[in-house]
């Protein structure tokens, strides 16, 4: 078992309370053109698959939480695909990066591509602090337009 670091430990202390939320970074890309969904969660697939940081749980054992790392391919990545226009992609937004994460059994990250028309999209990740932080933004980035290309 992989101990967790301190700041770690505070983090999923404060998940267990409730108060991941606070917790959540979340980023927005808008994409213009046409866009296969399929191809967009083959490429997160793939960067979570490269970046052991989005496979890793933090589950409880003995009253200890410690560093759970799944195996590439192990979990499926879900890309929800939400058609919206553009007045509601702000609620929209707000509404997913409020939503919790239990990072006891889940991946620390999440991903929704809204649909806002046939050549108009936004993806949306949010990632949790424990696994990612505001520096992990570019070079995630980076690997998704490679791996998507």
């Amino acid at each position: 078992m992989i101990p967790l670091s301190y700041a770690q430990r505070r983090l999923w202390f404060l998940n267990q309370l409730g108060e991941g939320v606070a917790h959540h970074i979340p980023f927005a890309v808008r994409l213009r053109g046409p866009l296969d969904p399929a191809v967009l969660r083959t490429a997160l697939a793939d960067v979570a698959d490269r970046h052991a940081a989005l496979r890793t749980v933090f589950p409880c054992h003995d009253g200890e939480p410690y560093q759970k790392i799944l195996p590439p391919g192990s979990v499926p990545t879900v890309l929800r695909v939400v058609e919206c226009d553009e007045d509601a992609l702000d609620v929209a937004i707000t509404r997913a990066i409020r939503e919790p994460i239990d990072i006891t059994g889940e991946r620390p990250f999440r991903s929704w591509l809204f649909v806002l028309g046939p050549a108009e999209h936004v993806l949306l990740v949010v990632m949790h602090n424990i696994a990612a932080d505001r520096w992990s933004i570019g070079p995630l980035l980076r690997d998704l337009g490679a791996a998507f290309e």
